[in-house]
């Protein structure tokens, strides 16, 4: 058996320069001289000898024939910083030309590269109608919402974006920034990647704890309310509602498998407990 191997977590390096030519009116006035992101001001290269540069489609192509890779799914880079915005407006700009950008510039260049929206948690209504432009005009396999931020992503404020996400069938993903901005009270780590490494275990594990209690508590009450109303003794039981999933692995070898009927909050990591993405994209596939 032979396999297809795609990086379900590539980086685009974006520059300022990249996200400025497709912001809308007036947002292109603003000028370069400041970064459109907030920033912690570490060297993620380490003085260049950690990773590649990969903000164009060239050099997207080389690097997946270099890696023996099949296809990438994009995040930003620079976009990472999104959620530390205080302007809730430009925040939605921004991510729309981040947006616009990935797919004119990427994704619409090479089947080989999927995109994967950045959403502005600023304003989540905003997010879901960005989340709808992006999967039904743009072709991108998802969205994503940053981990590190100012905030829990388990809020009913976010229920739109969930929604929409299990409307349209994509997963909505949780990324984390690696970086140190959200840490307050305590003393900062000196180097990068004592802060890198943290960064990624307790955002995750903050959301994952936001997220977690909702969907927890949300099935606490209802099993609650159910078990406190008795069913007519006359009325047939009825099993929980299920459904099937089914992911293709190869178009010759569909796999399924049964799970509860998801919630608008499971949307986060899937119909069940984990992703499963309709446009067949998984770590490894088999071909």
């Amino acid at each position: 058996m032979s396999f297809e191997i795609v990086d379900a977590d590539g980086h685009v390096t974006e520059t300022w320069e990249q996200i400025a030519r497709h912001l809308d009116e007036p947002y292109r006035k603003r000028p370069l001289l400041t970064p459109f992101f907030p920033q912690d001001g570490w060297d993620r290269r380490l003085m260049g000898t950690k990773g590649n540069w990969a903000g164009d489609v060239k050099s997207w192509t080389e690097a997946l024939d270099m890696g023996g890779m099949a296809m990438a799914v994009l995040y930003p880079t620079l976009g990472l910083g999104l959620p530390f915005l205080r302007d809730a407006e430009w925040a939605v700009a921004l991510a729309r030309a981040y947006n616009t950008m990935l797919y004119k510039e990427l994704t619409s260049q090479s089947p080989r590269l999927r995109g994967v929206a950045l959403l502005p948690l600023q304003d989540p209504a905003a997010s879901a109608r960005e989340l709808e432009r992006c999967v039904g005009e743009l072709g991108f396999v998802g969205g994503m919402l940053s981990a590190d931020s100012y905030y829990l992503l388990g809020h009913e404020r976010f229920d739109p974006v969930y929604a929409t996400a299990q409307r349209l069938k994509v997963p909505i993903t949780v990324h984390a920034a690696g970086t140190d901005m959200t840490d307050v009270g305590h003393e900062p780590f000196p180097k990068f990647i004592q802060a890198h490494t943290v960064s990624h275990v307790f955002a995750q594990l903050r959301q994952i704890t936001s997220a977690g209690y909702r969907i927890s508590s949300s099935a606490w009450t209802r099993n609650t309310r159910s078990a406190a109303t008795p069913r007519p003794s006359s009325s047939p039981s009825h099993p929980p509602r299920s459904c099937t999933v089914t992911r293709s692995i190869s178009p010759a070898r569909p796999t399924s498998r049964s799970c509860p009927r998801p919630s608008p909050m499971l949307a986060m990591t899937g119909s069940c407990t984990r992703p499963i993405s309709p446009t067949g994209i998984t770590a490894i596939r088999s071909r």
